[in-house]
């Protein structure tokens, strides 16, 4: 008889999440999946399963699950080590190239830590005394601290005098960039460029306060995913992504006419520094 376990701490966490949301709880949620476990882009969500084998001559069946366990466990956050090595923080870097370098700047990273803090969300116990777990780690404020480019920094807000263009409400909530039809691929620190290579979303326009706090941008799947999505409100600005940059896929292109709608209004400025930013996916 197979015996499962499904510890739903993260779960019910994001159940509450997304009852808030209009009880969306798994619509347009997208995840990426590689040979180390999967990273859901658009809840900030790591997860790794491993395997544990029971002993070749247990004392009791009690150590026998015990140990497959531990084993089960040990696996899984192993793997979850190596997940988040190969996290994207752009086209270029990945978070094991962060780990690797000695910058007097940048806070100390123990990466080992946060892998001996991920919970243990399921385990499945096998009739043949295997145990198959999987952990899960929240990119949460402290780690992303640590990992995101030391050249994003907190942005102060200049307020603007009550007769300026800034104070003209424009209504929008949020920025959506839709890359349907483009094969985007989802990092840390993505950017949206014009067709001349500006820069319309990057490091210069993101506050790092709000980047550790709710993540640079989220990726979803489907249109239909920024539905209720809390990140880019109730009347976003949707943006037509028309290609990649060439040689980095990370990077979304759109129109010099649409990189105009967010530049030229301070307030959507505003919406570009709190990370109000999330791009659709096919």
């Amino acid at each position: 008889m197979v015996k499962r376990l499904r510890l739903n701490w993260i779960f019910i966490a994001l159940s509450v999440l997304f009852l808030s949301q209009g009880g969306r709880l798994w619509a347009g949620t997208f995840v990426e999946f590689s040979k180390n476990g999967r990273i859901d882009w658009t809840n900030g969500i790591l997860e790794s399963d491993g395997v544990g084998c029971p002993p070749p001559s247990p004392e009791n069946q009690a150590q026998a699950r015990a140990m497959a366990r531990a084993g089960a466990v040990k696996d899984a956050r192993e793997r979850l080590l190596l997940l988040i090595e190969n996290i994207r923080i752009d086209g270029s870097k990945t978070v094991g190239h962060i780990l690797s370098q000695g910058n007097n700047e940048r806070k100390e990273i123990n990466v080992h830590a946060y892998v001996r803090a991920a919970e243990v969300v399921d385990l499945l116990f096998r009739p043949d005394g295997h145990v198959e777990a999987t952990v899960a780690m929240r990119l949460s404020p402290e780690f992303l601290e640590t990992v995101l480019p030391l050249e994003i920094k907190v942005i102060r807000q200049v307020l603007q005098p009550s007769h300026s263009a800034a104070a003209k409400p424009n209504g929008w909530s949020g920025i959506v960039i839709d890359c349907r039809g483009i094969r985007l691929l989802p990092c840390l620190v993505p950017r949206v460029v014009d067709e001349e290579g500006e820069t319309v979303y990057g490091p210069a326009y993101i506050s790092r306060d709000h980047a550790a706090k709710r993540r640079v941008a989220a990726y979803v799947r489907g249109i239909k995913g920024i539905c209720g999505l809390e990140r880019v409100g109730a009347k976003p600005l949707v943006l037509k992504a028309i290609r990649t940059q060439k040689q980095d896929s990370t990077v979304a292109v759109i129109s010099k006419l649409d990189a105009r709608k967010v530049l030229d209004n301070p307030l959507n400025l505003k919406l570009l520094h709190h990370c109000r930013v999330v791009f659709v996916l096919d």
